[in-house]
């Protein structure tokens, strides 16, 4: 019997052995599967970071009486970039950010001042859409930031009509490094910069004045201008002559003025009348010997020619308006077209099938924006200056 049973117990014994080698057996073949199906990663697998560059611009859209058209989509838009044809990857009508930047100062000027300034700023305040954010600047000896953003229309009006102030110095290229970092710190896709200025500084800087326009011109602001340049130029041209004509009206004081001095002169009026044309008679010609003053005064006009010319080319390149009026009453009305321009546009972005990254030297890309549709009418030309990320020694 004990025989029996002990031969029964190791036989149970080595079923129950054989049961767990089985098992174990199993859980390898398994684990092993599993780790077959899931192997560990090896560098090629892991995840790749793709940067997508997006380039913005601004486009007005308008109907054919000029007004705002706000159903735009973008597949009504074809984008050209250097004559290769791009579509827009988002179309959005943002509400601006506006900076008016108005230049209150300069030792040497004719027509330039600051009451025409003020009028400009009030002009853009007063016809910028009601949802435009703005913040206002002035600069002369100083740069000043007179208000933060600001919807508040009659707020602005206040401070630009009691706040602003005339200066002997010009500044404008503190006031465009001052804008950029003002920019900066502004979380908007739609941002504007205003410059009522005839761009020149006091003392003349010229390199720092091409770093400040570079970073200007770097940042993706869009920069209007309203300019002084011609109109002080037109103002200065007589100046530089050291031979210059008589007076274009041979009368050197008004008749009004001339009348009333009649009664001054203790003789008959016909004989008084006389003797006053006879001391304010005109003008034929004069000479200036003064040959530094008349050097002063090319260099003058050298300066708002150089100004014209850049702060043309600033506003072309960075998409905006450069407006240059002929008189002091045609720069006022000037400053609603701006407005209009900023009221009615969208911005568009798009990817770009030249890399930007890849710029090995500083290019400038032709950027045009046409319309599919009849009865829209779009305007986004935007020359975009790509700089090279390491300037060439």
């Amino acid at each position: 019997m004990c025989s029996k049973a002990s031969k029964s117990g190791r036989l149970e014994s080595h079923r129950s052995m054989s049961r767990f080698v089985f098992v174990v057996t199993c859980l390898f073949i398994f684990g092993a599967f599993c780790h077959a199906q899931n192997p560990a990663p090896t560098p090629t697998d892991q995840l790749v970071k793709v940067e997508t560059e997006e380039i913005r611009i601004n486009m007005t859209a308008i109907d054919r009486d000029g007004k705002f058209i706000p159903d735009v989509k973008k597949e009504d838009l074809v984008i050209s970039e250097d004559g290769r044809l791009h579509q827009a990857n988002s179309l959005r009508a943002l509400s601006a950010s506006v900076l008016i930047a108005m230049d209150t100062g300069g030792e040497i000027r004719q027509k330039k001042n600051i009451a025409t300034t003020r009028l400009v700023a009030e002009s853009l305040v007063g016809s910028l859409h009601g949802g435009t954010k703005i913040a206002l600047m002035q600069f002369h000896d100083k740069v000043e930031f007179l208000s933060d953003w600001s919807t508040d229309r009659n707020e602005l009006l206040n401070i630009i009509g009691n706040r602003t102030s005339f200066g002997r110095r010009s500044s404008f290229s503190g006031a465009a490094i001052s804008a950029v970092d003002f920019f900066a710190k502004t979380p908007s896709d739609n941002k504007h910069l205003v410059l009522i200025t005839d761009g020149l500084d006091t003392p003349e800087d010229k390199d720092a004045r091409i770093e400040a326009v570079r970073k200007l011109w770097e940042s993706g602001i869009i920069v209007h201008v309203i300019s002084y340049t011609q109109i002080e130029y037109e103002a200065f041209k007589p100046l530089t002559k050291i031979w210059r004509d008589g007076e274009p009206n041979p009368k050197r004081m008004p008749e009004e003025v001339m009348e009333s001095l009649v009664y001054a002169i203790p003789v008959r009026k016909i004989l008084a009348r006389d003797i006053l044309r006879q001391i304010y008679q005109p003008r034929l010609f004069s000479i200036v010997i003064d040959m530094p003053f008349i050097k002063n005064r090319r260099e003058h006009l050298k300066s708002l020619a150089t100004s014209q010319l850049q702060l043309s080319i600033l506003a072309s390149y960075t998409g905006g308006e450069f407006v240059l009026p002929e008189s002091l009453t045609e720069m006022v009305d000037q400053a609603a077209k701006v407005s209009h321009i900023i009221n009615s546009q969208y911005v568009i972005t798009y990817s770009p099938k030249r890399s930007l990254r890849d710029t090995a030297v500083d290019e400038i890309r032709q950027i045009d924006v046409s319309s599919r549709r009849p009865d829209l009418n779009v305007r986004a030309s935007r020359r975009l200056a790509v700089f090279a990320r390491e300037q060439p020694k």
